[in-house]
């Protein structure tokens, strides 16, 4: 990543963007047929996503506390 410290990155850009592809990936997943193929795109496309996605949500812990600000 070549972005200097200070620039701010584009959330709302980015969480657009995330919803999209988990949408997209959840319509690939409930739309495929069972079939050879239809398994085979689950097993070597839907899930290495989830389980990138479950790494990612593993790493960004969310507390209950409240947040305050500064």
């Amino acid at each position: 990543m070549s972005e200097k410290l200070n620039d701010r990155p584009d959330w709302d850009g980015l969480k657009d963007d995330v919803n999209e592809r988990i949408d997209a990936l959840r319509a690939v997943w409930e739309n495929i047929q069972a079939t050879e193929i239809g398994d085979r795109i689950r097993s070597d496309l839907c899930m290495p996503a989830l389980r990138l996605l479950g790494e990612f949500c593993a790493c960004v812990e969310i507390s209950d506390e409240e947040e305050t600000d500064g």
